[in-house]
């Protein structure tokens, strides 16, 4: 198979831009910031962000705003901001077989009990022991582990990795595509998703829970971690090892929750907002910016759950002495 890619000045002409540097070098795909690699596309919003790309591998960058870099590595100066034209440098990528993944040959391994109505697709790996009951649909590549149990009804799509002891509790839907959105000329578009999800070992997802697969980078959810029901976890979002989500939280795209953290019942956590490690959201609070280790927080906006408290009982003892 001959080898795919496109060019940094295709790039540039795609979207009405400027290659400072070497307009013919090789694009292979394009990765979130923090996980690119040589001959990957990746981008920063502003100039700002400049410091945070010296020390890493790239075969180009896209910047929305006009500069003259110190180095002599590439990159695409646009006139537009790069989240309008996302989806077109993605479904580009796409058209020109960036992401074609042929299927592997498949393989079970022993033991392994899989229900006439289950659906399996081609290039699937499925380890030792594991259960598939009645209703699953398992995509294309999927590569699940020994000794995991899907549970009826539950979807996991293409590409998708489960590892080792891990259970998939009924109608739960692993490696939906993003919703990511565009705004180009006053008109929503939806970013093509050719990222991935990736479990851990020891996982626990439970019944009617979403994870969606990652837009450009991969979302993740670390070994030992458990997930109540009706959870959602969006694109690119990061779970550290042995938390513990319960029902009704949803967790946007790109967040970061630290290992050993506990977010209790009906919580929100915005995007890009990172939870320190061994942190605990009280039920219902909402979280818009980030928290450090060993925090504890409440209410919406979160806060420190003892400021919570003080300010409840605050706002009771105004009321009452109003009432009286």
């Amino acid at each position: 198979m001959s080898e795919r890619y496109v060019t940094a000045g295709n790039i540039a002409n795609l979207i009405g831009g400027t290659v400072i540097g070497n307009p013919d070098v090789r694009i292979y795909g394009i990765a979130l910031r923090d996980e690119c690699k040589d001959g990957y596309l990746t981008y920063i919003n502003d100039i700002c962000d400049f410091e945070s790309i010296k020390n890493i591998s790239f075969g180009a960058v896209m910047v929305s705003v006009s500069f003259f870099p110190s180095d002599n590595r590439t990159y695409i100066i646009t006139p537009y901001s790069m989240y309008e034209k996302l989806y077109i440098i993605v479904q580009y990528l796409i058209d020109n077989g960036l992401y074609f993944q042929p299927c592997r040959d498949t393989s079970v391994g022993d033991s392994v009990l899989i229900d006439r109505q289950a659906t399996l697709g081609k290039g699937c790996v499925i380890g030792n022991n594991t259960v598939i009951e009645a209703g699953v649909r398992i995509g294309d590549n999927v590569v699940i582990g020994d000794n995991c149990t899907i549970r009826y009804n539950s979807v996991i799509n293409h590409d998708c990795e489960i590892g080792y002891n891990t259970v998939i509790d009924c109608c739960a839907v692993i490696g939906k595509d993003s919703i990511e959105m565009c705004c180009d000329n006053n008109t929503f578009h939806r970013v093509p998703s050719v990222g991935k999800v990736i479990i851990g070992d020891n996982v626990e997802i439970d019944a009617n829970s979403v994870i969606e697969r990652g837009t450009i980078g991969n979302t993740v959810i670390g070994s030992g971690t458990k997930i109540d029901s009706l959870v959602r976890i969006g694109h690119e979002a990061k779970i550290g090892e042995n938390c513990k989500i319960v029902s009704m939280t949803a967790i946007a795209g790109w967040a970061l929750v630290g290992s050993n953290s506990v977010i209790y019942g009906q919580c929100g956590v915005a995007n890009h907002v990172k939870i320190g490690e061994y942190s605990t959201l009280m039920a219902r609070s909402g979280v818009t910016k980030s928290i450090a280790d060993f925090s504890v927080v409440s209410g919406f906006p979160a806060q420190k759950h003892n400021d919570e408290l003080k300010l409840n009982a605050f706002l009771r003892k105004i009321y009452r002495t109003g009432r009286r």
